[in-house]
């Protein structure tokens, strides 16, 4: 890597090839706070589709020591942005008090010593120990009701209009309005 490369450079370099093909990395991205609507600057997001929803990863960097009240700082402005994961970054490291709330709240801390271990990318990447989006759409593609008849035999409605309205055997409410 060339001299002026940095950690942050480094961590966003990995995370963007170990992400799917067709991820999308964005620098001092605006993203949209879902309370207050504002728009909020994230250091780093990368856009990637996994198992067909997008996901998003947002990066957070400081060049000082990552404090707790940093750490805290991001992980509360994250909450509310919509950022699937988030992984903070520190050119000095975290502080103790950082790393104990951070692993609590299951946020990826990478520091320069990340990078003196055999093989840096695969221990940053073990840190997304998950990653799934925070919202899924779904989207019908077919619906099958089967009812069961009172002497027994199970019968398949056909041609279910959209604004039908199905109640469970207990009376309870189940769905309206289900489209086909």
């Amino acid at each position: 890597m060339p001299k002026r490369t940095n950690t942050f450079q480094q961590v966003v370099a990995i995370l963007h090839e170990h992400m799917a093909g067709d991820a999308q990395v964005v620098e001092s991205a605006m993203l949209k706070n879902r309370v207050t609507g504002e728009g909020r600057e994230v250091d780093v997001v990368i856009r990637s589709n996994v198992a067909g929803q997008e996901m998003v990863l947002g990066i957070e960097a400081t060049v000082k020591k990552g404090s707790s009240p940093w750490v805290e700082q991001m992980i509360g402005k994250h909450a509310d942005l919509p950022t699937d994961r988030l992984v903070l970054v520190a050119e000095k490291g975290f502080s103790a008090p950082a790393k104990r709330y951070a692993a609590q709240k299951g946020v990826p801390l990478i520091t320069p010593e990340d990078f003196r271990d055999p093989d840096p990318a695969l221990k940053i990447v073990s840190r997304l120990e998950r990653v799934w989006p925070k919202g899924v759409a779904l989207t019908p593609q077919d619906l099958r009701i089967v009812v069961k008849k009172p002497d027994g035999t199970l019968a398949r409605l056909r041609e279910i209009p959209p604004d039908a309205v199905v109640f469970l055997e207990d009376g309870s409410y189940f769905a309206k309005g289900v489209s086909i």
